[in-house]
């Protein structure tokens, strides 16, 4: 709420007397945001655990490498999900990006992902640069690379999202928990069993 004390005491030096319209986005946007909090820490929302659960014990170990091949399913607004995923995968931030599209999915190809909401989400991401990420996005290499992407799921049998696997480079891969998100649990075993 730090911007609230700087705009207040701005008004009050321009002896602004409509500082309320100036005001009273920013607590309620604080409001929002530790109501959102709290329904997290009282389990009313629930967030992902499975790649914090995943990333500590499997890849910063060093065991197990995670690669996101995002896919077009189901029209324009899965084309431009990937095309932002694949860019901000190009600053290591495709996983944060992914899950700010998550939180904020409006319904199934009704065409709430617009450029707009691609550029946002981008630039609440720390640490990503927004105009390297729009060059990405804009790629002929990003176009390519998701187009790979969904030649291999087509080849695989893939038809929705997500489908994760589980092997070793150079090996037989397995599909966990077809159609459905694993849990931490399933996930674990499938990773346990892969690296035997």
């Amino acid at each position: 709420m730090y911007p609230l004390a700087i705009v207040t005491l701005l008004t009050a030096l321009a002896d602004d007397r409509r500082a309320a319209r100036y005001l009273m986005p920013l607590p309620v946007a604080g409001a929002g945001v530790s109501v959102y909090h709290l329904l997290v820490e009282n389990g009313v929302v629930k967030q992902s655990e499975i790649m914090p659960s995943v990333i500590p014990r499997y890849v910063r170990s060093g065991k197990v490498r995670v690669e996101a091949r995002p896919i077009v399913v189901i029209g324009p607004d899965s084309e431009r999900g990937v095309r932002g995923a694949l860019a901000a995968g190009e600053q290591n931030r495709l996983f944060n990006f992914a899950q700010i599209l998550y939180y904020n999915q409006g319904p199934e190809n009704g065409g709430w992902l617009n450029d707009s909401i691609v550029e946002d989400a981008a630039a609440s991401i720390p640490r990503l640069g927004v105009p390297a990420f729009l060059q990405a996005r804009d790629s002929a290499a990003v176009r390519a690379r998701a187009k790979r992407f969904e030649d291999e799921a087509n080849a695989e049998g893939v038809s929705g999202t997500p489908t994760i696997y589980v092997g070793k480079p150079d090996g037989k891969v397995h599909e966990v928990s077809p159609g459905v998100v694993p849990d931490v649990p399933t996930l674990s075993s499938a990773l346990d069993r892969a690296l035997l």
